[in-house]
């Protein structure tokens, strides 16, 4: 049994001038990137999932149903991904980095976590690149976002002796658009590119929305 959770998202802005208002509205969070022991996996593309009475995260990226939008490849950069609850956050529970392909899947395991309740994922969203087309024109979108932070909050699950946790993040991207938005987008070289030199208002709102892409799935096995 699995319930869904929604994200609550504090944000700050790109190294850009031009986000540099975005961000102090935002608000700001930076974390270490260093390297974290303890962590198995990181397979992608239809990874499996982490094994049965283990703590485990999947982050998983689709591309939705957003009429007219497609997406034929890409990737999702996440920093210093880490379950946590009543338990601090610590290196035992926390993935340095996950860049899982769009669509795709990337499966980790946390053999030496300790037991306790477990109910957030928090993590930075570092890069975002997609590809695909808009009503059937191309589509390009490069972000390097770095300090956007993501607290997403899910299902309360106990991970004890003899019972695993499995938790799947997962990144809807096709929510961090709207139809009105690429419309109005202007075309460079007959594709339509978001990025910090073009359409900054789509670059804008894409980063407002982000905080709508990210959901908690878990249950205990």
């Amino acid at each position: 049994m699995s319930r869904v959770g929604r994200a609550e998202v504090r944000a700050a802005g790109s190294a850009l001038g031009a986000f540099l208002a975005l961000g102090a509205l935002l608000g700001g969070c930076g974390g270490s990137t260093a390297s974290a022991p303890g962590i198995d996996g990181g397979a992608t593309d239809g990874a499996p999932s982490p094994a049965a009475g283990a703590l485990g995260l999947s982050v998983e990226v689709r591309t939705g149903a957003l009429a007219g939008l497609s997406f034929s490849s890409g990737d999702l950069e996440l920093k210093n991904v880490a379950l946590l609850g009543d338990v601090a956050a610590n290196d035992r529970t926390t993935v340095a980095l996950a860049q899982v392909a769009v669509p795709g899947r990337a499966g980790f395991t946390f053999p030496d976590a300790p037991y306790g309740l477990y109910s957030r994922v928090h993590a930075s969203v570092d890069d975002v690149h997609l590809t695909g087309s808009w009503q059937g024109t191309p589509l390009s979108v490069s972000l390097e976002i770095q300090f956007i932070s993501i607290d997403v909050r899910g299902p309360t699950l106990d991970y004890e002796p003899m019972q695993g946790a499995h938790f799947v993040l997962t990144a809807d991207v096709s929510m961090w658009f709207d139809a009105a938005t690429l419309d109005a987008a202007t075309l460079d070289n007959g594709t339509i590119t978001i990025d910090y030199l073009h359409n900054l208002d789509a670059s804008t709102k894409l980063l407002l929305a982000l905080q709508r892409g990210f959901t908690v799935d878990g249950g205990v096995e």
